[in-house]
Parts: C-alpha cells; structure tokens; sequence
C-alpha cells in the first residue's frame, strides 16, 4: 500500500511537470505590450468560442478598454481646452466687434454735428444781438452838433 501511494504521487507529479502551460498575461503587461496585446486579441478573434473564456482573451479585452478609458479621458481634456480656446477667440472678436461699432456710432454723431453746425466756429466769441463783430462793445459816439 505504501508502495501505491508512492507510485500515484510520483505519477502525478511527473504529468504535472510535462504540462508548459504558461501563467496568463496581466492586464497590465498588455497595456505595456501593444504588439502582445495586438497578437492575443487576433488570435482570440479567430478560435472558437473557448478562447472567449481563456483567461489571456479576458485580460485583454479588458486591457482594451483600460486603453479606450485613458484614452478618452485624454480627448475629454483635449475638448476642454480647445472649447476654452474657441470661447476666448469668440470673446476678443466680440470686443473688436463692440469696439468698431462704437467707433462707428462715434464718427456718425461727429458727422451729424458737423452737417448741423456747418460753418459754425465754435471756438469764437459768442455774439451779443445788435451787435457786429466790427464795432467795439464801447465806442466813443461823436454828437454831430457838436461840429
């Protein structure tokens, strides 16, 4: 009896040292390895519907999607900054736009008070009625008697 548990034991130690079955990828050797996880999802693709549970096929679809996370995560960032962009060019065309038309508004009202007041010179002395502006405000009237 001795013997017999001796001989199983020996039987199934050398039949599991034959089998080469190598451990599965991590998810995270496939995420380093694109070439690896490229190969494994090909060839997981092509076999039959047991290679859907292989623990290698599992790990790297779910490596797939870790990518396309990260990824997307990048391309939300990517969005952002180009919205923030946008938005600011939106707002210095809004102020160059609001700057010219008050330009505009200004040059009308200028224009406007010129066809108004043409000719008038508004720098001078304003004129007192019945007054010239050749005449002095006090000149010395002669009496023509007095001649």
């Amino acid at each position: 009896m001795k013997y017999r548990i001796i001989g199983i034991l020996s039987a199934v130690a050398v039949l599991s040292a034959c089998t080469n079955e190598l451990p599965p990828t991590s998810v995270d050797e496939f995420v380093a390895d694109r070439v690896l996880l490229d190969a494994t999802l090909a060839r997981c693709d092509l076999g039959s519907s047991d290679s859907f549970d292989d623990r290698n096929c599992v790990n790297a679809r779910r490596a797939v999607e870790r990518l396309w996370r990260e990824q997307e995560k990048l391309n939300v960032e990517l969005r952002e900054k180009e919205s923030e962009r946008k938005l600011l060019l939106l707002r210095e065309q809004h102020d160059r736009e609001a700057a010219l038309e008050e330009q505009r508004r200004l040059a009308e009202e200028q224009a406007e008070k010129q066809s108004l007041y043409e000719g008038t010179d508004f720098g001078a002395v304003p004129q007192v009625p019945g007054q010239t502006s050749e005449t002095p405000i006090e000149e010395s009237v002669e009496d023509p008697e007095k001649e």
